[in-house]
């Protein structure tokens, strides 16, 4: 995934997404004993949208603001 592909997903509206397709955070695993790097590659390719997903029945969009406070 690279930075483009980040900032289109980055974009997409959690009002146009089907509970059903997002990825339920609760179901990734994660295998600590590979490399960090297959780790996040591993992430990424399960959780498909790093900005959205859901937790259970509950969708979830994580934002950052622009100079890093709130």
């Amino acid at each position: 995934m690279n930075f483009s592909s980040l900032e289109e997903l980055k974009r997409v509206s959690l009002s146009d997404c089907r509970l059903n397709e997002l990825a339920d955070l609760r179901e990734i695993t994660t295998d600590t004993k590979v490399a960090l790097e297959t780790r996040l590659n591993n992430f990424l390719d399960a959780i498909g949208n790093p900005y959205m997903f859901r937790v259970g029945d509950t969708k979830v969009k994580i934002s950052f603001a622009r100079n890093g406070r709130l």
